[in-house]
């Protein structure tokens, strides 16, 4: 053992009597201290005694320009770049048998971004509406798989985005605004990756276990393909002591999403819809308000996550809250 080494306490087995960590959620019944060298000889990666995650100097360029046609109608258009830093996984996650020791470390990924759209005012300035479309292209894209020893960061090949967001807001009359927003989204990886060595790839397809590939064509995670949200703000004076009256209706919609890059049925998330009802009044430097959030009460799951693997995988599940009921009250000093 090197001296610089740093320790660890590993648990070796648990209630169930199960090497060589012990099952989830299961109490330790024994334990043992050993060296970072150690621990990767154990789970077979021993040779690895150093991992380097560099940064490299980059330029980060973007170019962006406009365009007014008239007072009320804007043309704009840019391109950037960005990056995001690569990193180290767990040494745990290479005691699965269907990853590779290769993937201790994962590196940086590249993104380049266009877009273009218009900004304009119509209808005498009563109708605000804009448009974008834009073109994403991702390099070594870094996704989050789950395995049967926890999750882990790779780098996929190249994956690309397209889509189109329309924002609108309509002064109907002075006491009535409506406004609508929409999003469409085409994300998808442009390559296939097969993340598992060759050996536990062939045991998966003996017993019909699906293996960590991320196909050509797969949709990128957590992305909906459509979002909407509409809504009404209405308001009128009560010609009481200058007071007013406001009420605001909202509904936002979300369509079905993977949450994993190997798109498994299980990892999906279904489309789900909120509403939301605000009433009030209002005087010149205050405001009482009362709201309700979620009013038709929908659960959805927003996120998931496996842990462990074989017939002892679970899922648990991140829900949004429930309906819930409030009272603001704000007041303005001068």
């Amino acid at each position: 053992m090197g001296g610089t080494d740093p320790f660890l306490l590993v648990c070796v087995a648990d209630a169930d009597g199960a090497p060589p960590f012990g099952g989830i959620g299961n109490p330790c019944l024994a334990t043992i201290l050993i060296d970072q060298n150690t621990l990767l000889g154990f789970i077979g990666a021993g040779d690895i005694t150093e991992i380097a995650n560099e940064v490299d100097a980059e330029i980060l360029p973007k170019l962006a320009a406009e365009f007014r046609i008239n007072d009320d109608v804007l043309l704009f258009a840019s391109a950037a770049k960005g990056i995001r830093n690569g990193g180290i996984n767990s040494a745990f996650v290479l005691s699965a048998a269907e990853v590779d020791d290769s993937l201790l470390g994962f590196g940086q990924d590249e993104l380049w971004s266009y877009e273009f759209g218009v900004k304009s005012l119509l209808l005498g300035g009563d109708l605000l509406l804009n448009a974008t479309v834009f073109h994403n292209v991702w390099s070594d894209i870094q996704v989050l798989l789950g395995t049967s020893a926890g999750s882990l960061f790779v780098n996929a090949p190249e994956a690309e985005s397209d889509g189109i967001e329309i924002e609108s807001l309509w002064r109907v009359s002075e006491r009535l605004d409506l406004f609508a927003n929409a999003g469409y989204t085409r994300a998808e990886f442009s390559e296939e990756t097969i993340l598992a060595t060759a050996e536990a790839q062939a045991i998966n397809d003996f017993f019909g276990i699906p293996s960590p590939i991320i196909r050509e064509g797969n949709k990128l995670p957590n992305v909906p393909e459509w979002t909407y949200s509409v809504g009404l703000d209405w308001h009128f004076p009560l010609n009481v002591r200058d007071l007013g009256f406001r009420a605001r209706l909202d509904y936002q919609y979300i369509d079905e999403r993977f949450t994993g890059a190997t798109n498994d049925a299980a990892t999906m998330l279904d489309s789900y819809g909120l509403a939301n009802v605000r009433v009030g009044v209002e005087g010149e430097s205050w405001a009482l308000t009362g709201y309700v959030t979620n009013a038709t009460n929908e659960i959805s799951a927003q996120a998931l996550t496996r842990v462990g693997g074989g017939a002892t995988a679970q899922t648990l599940f991140y829900l949004n809250r429930p309906r819930s009921f409030g009272l603001n009250f704000v007041k303005k000093f001068e």
